[in-house]
């Protein structure tokens, strides 16, 4: 389950005993200023105090994205370090990807490259073994401490080629890419009485066009297609 950790507080419990198992909890700033003037609410403190409550349920997983932002949280490295150590959590950082809708700017951008340059003038860190090929992250642990920082770098490092994840939309279309256009009817389909070994097939053909790489992000001006929906609607 993905969430921004509002409701933890009140439901970590129920979430447990439903069977959720692994938790991400989206928190791109652990300053309770910035948390406001992104969210437009003050209510970091008990985002916070979500988490504490999670933390006392065994999850097999719970994670943190942070998207990362030059000039707004890459001042906060070793909060973020501090924070996975003294939780236990593995704090992961998103690289800016260009969505509609999302004001993106070469500027704000900063890739996993230079964020471990800054990290590592401070400590040093060794990767953490990947024995699943289609994982889109990869995670150090900090040496001498509990850290793990992940990255997830869909823009410096296009893991295309191996990406397996699927997403439904609101309005029942499977989207392969978040960043193709491209979707595939399923709502229209099985109200029209297709056949599950047809929507298998129509499902199977939109996997083998999953692109082996995206296109190069890093340029001045990029914009993505503009009959593509913002990332709002798409779905993490």
């Amino acid at each position: 389950m993905t969430t921004n950790g509002l409701l933890l507080s009140d439901n970590a419990e129920h979430y447990y005993n439903a069977g959720i198992r692994r938790i991400n909890i989206s928190l791109d700033t652990l300053d309770s200023h910035k948390y406001k003037e992104i969210s437009r609410r003050d209510v970091f403190d008990k985002v916070i105090s979500g988490i504490t409550e999670a933390l006392k349920y065994p999850f097999d997983e719970i994670k943190i994205n942070a998207v990362a932002l030059r000039g707004f949280n890459m001042d906060e490295l070793e909060e973020f370090i501090d924070f996975s150590d003294r939780t236990g959590i593995e704090v992961r950082f998103i690289e800016f990807m260009p969505f509609n809708g999302n004001k993106w700017e070469l500027s704000n951008y900063i890739s996993k490259k230079e964020m471990l340059e800054i990290i590592s003038k401070n400590h040093t860190f060794e990767l953490v073994e990947n024995k699943d090929s289609a994982r889109t992250s990869t995670t150090y642990n900090i040496i001498g401490t509990d850290a793990k920082i992940g990255f997830i770098a869909s823009v410096s490092e296009s893991f295309c080629k191996h990406c397996n994840r699927l997403r439904i939309t609101s309005i029942g279309n499977v989207r392969t890419c978040l960043h193709s256009p491209h979707e595939i009817k399923l709502h229209e389909l099985i109200r029209s009485g297709t056949s599950e070994s047809l929507l298998k097939q129509k499902i199977q053909e939109g996997v083998l066009e999953k692109w082996e790489g995206h296109p190069e992000f890093r340029v001045e001006k990029y914009q993505p297609p503009v009959n593509d929906k913002s990332m709002i609607l798409i779905g993490g």
